[in-house]
Formats: structure tokens, sequence, C-alpha cells
């Protein structure tokens, strides 16, 4: 197996405890825990359906959390989750978008919160 080299100004410099945060694969990442543990708050720029790792770092460090995502709106996720009723032939969609829904409406409150706006230069 071919080893992968990278340049050195992508090189991480001096992580020394580095933890898993968020989803395996797409929505997870890897920090250095001395990073987290001198955090004053997190900003996630991009947010989608998934806010694994912003979970996972609220936990580790109960911060103020300011998600954005204009793409994502939780009237959606509801309305996506209901659309599938009259039928119910798809419980397990139903059931994943209700999941996700309730999964947004307890995790965005608080000091948590969700800013339905894109970031960019324009």
């Amino acid at each position: 197996m071919k080893r992968a080299v990278l340049p050195g100004f992508l090189r991480p410099a001096g992580a020394a405890d580095l933890v898993r945060l968020g989803r395996d694969y797409d929505g997870g990442y890897l920090v250095d825990r001395r990073d987290v543990d001198r955090a004053d708050s997190l900003i996630g720029l991009g947010i989608s359906r998934d806010w694994s790792f912003e979970k996972d770092f609220f936990e580790a460090k109960p911060v103020d959390v300011f998600a954005y995502d204009a793409s994502l709106k939780a009237r959606d996720l509801l309305d996506e989750a209901l659309k599938p009723l009259p039928r119910l032939h798809r419980p397990r969609a139903f059931l994943r978008t209700l999941r996700l829904y309730r999964d947004y409406m307890k995790f965005f409150q608080g000091n948590r919160r969700h800013i339905q706006s894109f970031v960019g230069f324009d």
C-alpha cells in the first residue's frame, strides 16, 4: 500500500491528543483535544443535515454553537417527514426524517443556534 504524504502546509503542527468528533466518514473530524478545551464557541459553516460534529463538540465542551446553513429549514424536515404519511408504504423514510426533525429541534435550542444564512464572499 502506498503511503500518502501531505505537503508541509497541510500537516498538523503539534497535534498530540487527537479525538474524533462527529460521524464516521462525512460529518466527522479529527481534532486536538486541547483545541476543544480552549474553545470559547463553535462556528459551523454548512451543516446540511449532519450536525454530529457540533453535537459531539458540545458534549465535550458546552460552548455557544453557531451553525450556518441556509439550505436547512426545520419546517422542510417536518414537511418531508409528513409527506409519505398518507401512503405509509415507506415507513423507514418517514421514521428517519421524523428522527432527524426531532434531533434538530432538540439540539438547536438555547446557546446552540442554527442561522439560516449562507456564508461566503457574496
